[in-house]
């Protein structure tokens, strides 16, 4: 217990973060083109030569002006050292993981139990993917922003004038929504602490309004273009109806084991989706015993943190950065009182998320190991034949989404354009050539003709 207290502060619990992430850290390449396509609009760039994206462009479908300029700004910094890249956004977590942590105490989550919290957080599966894919820092900022007004409301005195809680709320959410459009909840969740806490619901009332007047200046200038460019593309074309499946399958995914996204789990009938069933139930029965009330809470709020993003037709990974986070502090709350045979109802659940975990982590290594050897390999082949197409499939099949992810619409990687020379061949179709196959570890082998 005393060392529990030496590791128990802002700085020992950051530095635990940190160690925590170090396979995430230590990773020498990245994830996916999306970072891969920044970095050719940055590095390299003189500074005053990149597109900044600016705030009062609100008619850019995707307007999220305050991740753009970040992801620019930190690519023409870092790119070309990837630990940096990575080491900034592990930093990033760590430091959202503090205001988690000093957030609890106002829950009644104290002691063990918030070390503990602190630690399941940072290791649970969707935060895993979202510390391990820089093209994630939108969903660290919106919930940041959303963890630090309500800190900063439960930390206000009682007798403060209630009022002046409309500005935290107000920013909070102008700095979420400058990042993400996910940031619209944070209205929501202020309302649900108003009915939570009667003793500061004056307070949480005035941030609602101050939040909500943001909001709603952002609906009234977004919500037409938002619309439009949604109905044209698959991935952004809202879905309501959807919205239960979505939500079944963010709730199966922590503990699957393997899987990277929670698209398609429903149709998965393997062995792995039926341990998640099990234990997912089992942790529901021990709630549903005990903790009513928390389940319902479980039913609602995760829910709401996902917000507009369950009307979309792919359940992406990084979308569920706020539904970890509130599932971990119920959670918790629940435990407050249980005998370990309650909490029991819990462990399965919880060891098969961490292992999933686990298995993500290995996951990012393999994909960073894969990039660091194949780009630098297609450059060489571009310097070498400037004009010569080239075409690559996967030696494995299992590799053929990490060929299509590296190398999709990428204009240039450390300053060598590729002006649409590079793509990749699936492994299924027999009508495409490849004159290149990848193998397991990003290296190239030219196909015999």
């Amino acid at each position: 217990m005393d060392r529990l207290k030496h590791l128990d502060t802002r700085l020992g619990m950051v530095v635990l973060a940190l160690l925590l992430q170090l396979p995430l850290i230590l990773n020498p390449g990245y994830f996916s083109h999306d970072e891969l396509q920044w970095a050719s609009w940055s590095y390299l760039r003189p500074f005053g030569d990149i597109d900044w994206l600016s705030p009062f462009d609100v008619g850019t479908f995707q307007y999220r002006p305050l991740t753009f300029n970040l992801w620019m700004l930190l690519n023409n910094w870092f790119f070309g050292h990837p630990y940096l890249m990575h080491g900034v956004q592990a930093l990033f977590g760590a430091l959202t993981m503090l205001v988690l942590r000093a957030l609890l105490p106002h829950y009644g989550i104290d002691g063990t139990r918030r070390f503990v919290a602190c630690l399941l957080w940072l290791t649970f599966p969707f935060v895993i993917y979202v510390h391990g894919w820089v093209g994630t820092f939108a969903d660290q900022i919106w919930l940041s922003s959303g963890l630090l007004v309500l800190l900063a409301i439960f930390r206000r005195p009682e007798s403060s004038m209630a009022w002046r809680a409309a500005l935290p709320g107000a920013a909070a959410t102008l700095v979420g929504l400058l990042a993400k459009e996910s940031a619209l909840v944070i209205p929501a969740f202020l309302i649900v602490h108003a009915y939570l806490y009667p003793s500061r619901r004056p307070m949480f009332l005035w941030a609602t309004v101050g939040a909500g007047v943001v909001a709603a200046l952002y609906l009234v200038l977004r919500l037409q273009i938002i619309l439009a460019g949604a109905n044209q593309s698959d991935d952004y074309r809202p879905t309501w109806i959807e919205a239960p499946t979505r939500l079944i399958e963010y709730w199966l995914f922590p503990a699957t084991l393997q899987r990277l996204e929670p698209y398609g789990i429903l149709g998965d009938f393997s062995s792995r989706i039926a341990w998640s069933s099990i234990s997912l139930g089992l942790l529901v029965l021990g709630l549903a015993i005990r903790r009513w009330r928390h389940l319902v809470l479980l039913a609602v709020l995760p829910a709401m943190a996902l917000g507009p993003t369950l009307a979309l037709g792919y359940p992406a990974a990084q979308y569920a950065y706020g539904f970890s986070t509130v599932i971990i502090i119920v959670l918790m709350h629940a435990s407050i009182g249980l005998s370990k045979r309650w909490l029991a109802f819990a462990l399965l659940w919880i060891a098969l998320a961490l292992t999933h975990s686990f298995n993500m982590l290995n996951l990012f290594q393999e994909v960073g190991h894969m990039q660091a050897t194949l780009l630098p390999q297609i450059n060489a082949l571009i310097q070498a034949s400037p004009d010569a197409p080239i075409r690559i499939r996967a030696a494995h099949i299992d590799d053929e989404w990490r060929v299509r992810r590296t190398t999709f619409d990428i204009k240039a990687y450390h300053g060598v354009l590729w002006n649409n020379r590079v793509s990749w061949v699936s492994t299924a179709d027999p009508n495409q050539e490849a004159n290149y196959e990848m193998a397991r570890d990003g290296s190239l082998t030219p196909v015999p003709r």
